[in-house]
């Protein structure tokens, strides 16, 4: 196996891997979960919430808590419709921590993985207190603490046995607590007195939005089910659908229960009531009412923190699949397949947050962590859908983008700034002992970067040597061009003529390496995708047929840029050739396009076939030794005219066209094989050159090097000039340090 990638076999025998972890072996959790079982568990983690938070939402801000809640719903839908894309192209569990993992890199990970799992720890503990205020209605004398601890015990008991069997309790608990809201909401809406109405804003536009950033706690469910995702069958349309299907459920229900509470209850009795459906039906059927409500809400609450559980302790199970924490937590029991290590620690965690902190803390610290982590789901999906990373094919694509993921992060950063302190609080509650945890463990134990990691500066590749292991069985013997096909690759034969001349004609070796996500082990990709196969074939055929020395090997890496710069390094190879990829904001090679120890070719095919006329723009600031004898190679084997040019714009002196002419001149003298010159005057640089591309084949335009930044996030004049030129173009870039060699060429008599 190689260190940067690994070779796909021509045939296609199962590749056999095996992991060792704390003596168990590496087991996978089974996809288990349909659709209803997607819908159950997620209205199951969001149905507790209606027991507790409406009373004190409408003692918040009055009869406008309604709205509050509906503007919650609008505030979660961008993160949770980029979470249904997330899932669907990464069906892993750990949720959103799998997807910032994959998107920044380990610490991020690190840091939002244990802010996920501290705010799913936190929503369930106060579920179960929530159930102990409820079982308080039927039994004065309990102790809450001590109830909630022993719930806690039962449903950590449940999970440890399995995510079906939490399941097939949720189902039967959901139906039963959706009967009575039912019937309680059709006795108490037509109930309603209008006196006892609130007024709608009693703490104005800033208690409202403070109010709707305390009920973000109650949405904190809405998306839990992405981080079992690796137990959910069909997950790109199952996880989808039945996030949709739930929020379509829930959100009506929240509302009229809000107004229900408001109509019949006055406002000076929702103060600081942690159990107003009690109250409610108290009020609306009579004291065996509220018993009976007090009996469903603790069904509810116990759902809700089971289903809580269930979210919370995948997180630290995924992390310890990546080495940022102990693989005591990535444990599976042999005999119910549930990561078992992680739910007891998690269950302890509850427990602790059950007996040291108030509901209010617990609520708002819950809070504060879901807005954190919102704000991160659309951030990722901005970064993965821009970086057009190779692996990232999710079946369900969130729509409006990007402006529904930007709406979402600017929404998030406002209720955070509203909740002030607390918000503070729950950010370096996240970030400090993340980044100690990383710098103290995770760091010593991956090497993962994300997809931002991989496109910035790599010191990693640049400070060390490149790691050499398996490069001689990829391929052997020097080569004069490495042709690398990345993704698809539509015109493999014509970069592959460009690299053989290029070369001279010398030994060429055509790479296409896929890329996969770092949460897929390399030896998971057994077999070569149809198109590879396909392009094998063509190029095997080119051997043949064109009598040209080329060599096709297919590969898969978990890091693009370090496999390209591997192979470049330890093969010595004149040319690395690759498709011009147009213009966007993050380019993933772009670091990539300045540190080769060779010179790199970019091809924009635009579809000629046949080269006679070679355009080349002699910029003083590329090397022109690489354009005179790219511009030799490339007319000898296409047997083409070259014509050097230069831009002087009409404003110019005569003595700015003096030197062009001059420079002109100087490249024709370099440049082995006969050519002609040309003076471009204009107003614009691109316009004019884009217009001359018209009466060519191929323009060959020298790039000189540029910035980290330049290449990574905007667009060069190259780029532009490629965009727009109506012929095939070729970029040249010499990124190599000291003096390029000069290959010695015979005098060219082909004109």
């Amino acid at each position: 196996m190689l260190a940067m990638g690994r070779v796909v076999p021509n045939s296609l025998e199962p590749l056999k891997s095996h992991s060792i972890i704390g003596g168990n072996s590496l087991k996978s959790l089974e996809r288990r979960l349909g659709l209803w079982s997607v819908v159950i568990i997620t209205i199951s983690s969001l149905l507790g919430g209606v027991f507790v938070l409406p009373g004190l939402a409408v003692s918040m801000t009055g009869s406008s808590a309604w709205l509050a809640y509906l503007a919650v719903a609008l505030c979660v839908l961008p993160a949770a419709l980029a979470k249904c894309e997330l899932a669907s192209a990464l069906p892993k569990s750990g949720g959103t921590y799998v997807y910032i993992n994959q998107a920044f890199g380990p610490l991020a990970g690190t840091v939002m993985g244990l802010g996920l799992w501290a705010s799913l720890a936190l929503k369930s503990a106060f579920a179960l207190v929530g159930f102990s205020a409820y079982l308080y209605v039927l039994q004065k004398d309990v102790s809450e603490i001590k109830v909630a601890l022993g719930l806690l015990c039962i449903i950590t008991a449940l999970n440890l046995r399995g995510v079906k069997k939490v399941s097939q309790v949720q189902g039967v608990v959901v139906a039963i607590a959706f009967g009575g809201l039912a019937t309680l909401l059709l006795i108490s809406l037509p109930a309603m007195d209008p006196q006892k109405v609130a007024p709608f804003l009693t703490t104005g536009p800033i208690g409202f939005g403070e109010t709707v950033a305390f009920l973000f706690v109650s949405y904190a469910g809405l998306t839990k089910i992405a981080a079992i995702a690796g137990e959910v069958k069909n997950p790109g349309r199952n996880i989808p659908l039945g996030i949709f299907i739930s929020i379509l459920i829930i959100t009506p229900l929240f509302c009229l229960v809000v107004i229900a509470l408001d109509g019949n209850i006055p406002i000076e009795q929702l103060h600081d009531n942690i159990r107003p459906i009690h109250t409610l039906a108290e009020v609306t059927i009579g004291p065996i009412g509220g018993v009976i409500a007090a009996l469903i809400a603790v069904l509810a609450m116990t759902s809700m923190a089971n289903a809580g559980l269930l979210a919370s302790s995948r997180f630290p199970f995924a992390m310890s699949r990546d080495g940022l924490v102990p693989p005591l937590f990535g444990l599976i029991s042999p005999r119910f397949l549930t990561p078992f290590a992680s739910i007891i620690c998690t269950s302890f965690i509850m427990a602790c947050a059950i007996a040291f902190i108030d509901i209010s803390g617990i609520i708002k610290l819950a809070s504060a962590f879901k807005i954190i982590a919102f704000a991160s789901t659309n951030t990722s999906l901005i970064v993965l859908r821009e970086s057009k990373a190779q692996w990232y094919k999710p079946e369900y694509k969130s729509p409006l983008y990007p402006w529904l993921q930007i709406f979402g992060l600017v929404v998030c950063i406002i209720l955070l700034s509203s909740m002030g302190q607390i918000a503070l609080l729950a950010i370096l509650g996240i970030l400090l002992p993340g980044i100690f945890l990383y710098l103290v463990y995770g760091r010593k134990r991956t090497s993962k970067r994300g997809v931002l990691g991989k496109m910035t500066k790599r010191s990693d590749l640049t400070t060390k040597e490149p790691d050499a292991v398996g490069v001689e069985e990829v391929v052997s013997g020097h080569t004069s061009a490495i042709i690398a096909c990345i993704d698809k690759e539509l015109a493999v034969e014509t970069l592959t003529h460009v690299g053989t001349a290029l070369s001279e004609r010398k030994r060429v070796e055509v790479l296409h390496i896929t890329e996969v996500a770092d949460s897929i082990a390399l030896d998971e990709v057994l077999e070569e995708d149809p198109g590879v196969r396909s392009m094998r074939r063509r190029v095997t055929s080119m051997r043949e047929m064109a009598t040209i020395d080329v060599k096709f090997l297919p590969m898969v890496s978990h890091d693009v840029v370090a496999t390209v710069h591997a192979l470049s390094s330890k093969l010595h190879s004149d040319w690395l050739v690759m498709t011009w990829k147009p213009y966007r904001f993050f380019n993933p090679l772009g670091w990539l396009y300045n540190h080769l120890p060779n010179d790199l070719a970019l091809f924009k095919n635009s579809g000629i076939r046949y080269i006679r006329r070679i355009l080349v723009l002699a910029q003083p600031t590329t090397s022109q030794d690489m354009l005179a004898e790219a511009a030799h190679n490339l007319s000898l084997y296409y047997k083409a005219t070259i014509t050097f040019v230069l831009f002087v714009h009409d404003s110019s002196e005569q003595s700015e066209v003096d030197s062009a002419q001059d420079a002109l001149v100087n490249i024709q003298n370099l440049c082995s094989s006969k050519s002609e010159s040309l003076i471009l005057r204009g107003t614009s640089k691109i316009e004019s050159l884009v217009e001359t591309s018209e009466d060519h084949d191929l323009f060959i335009v020298g790039s000189p090097p540029h910035s980290r930044l330049n290449n990574v996030f905007f667009r060069t004049e190259e780029d532009e000039i490629a965009a727009k030129a109506v012929c095939s173009v070729l970029i040249l870039k010499s990124p190599r340090t000291g003096p390029r060699p000069r290959h010695p060429q015979p005098n060219s008599q082909n004109y």
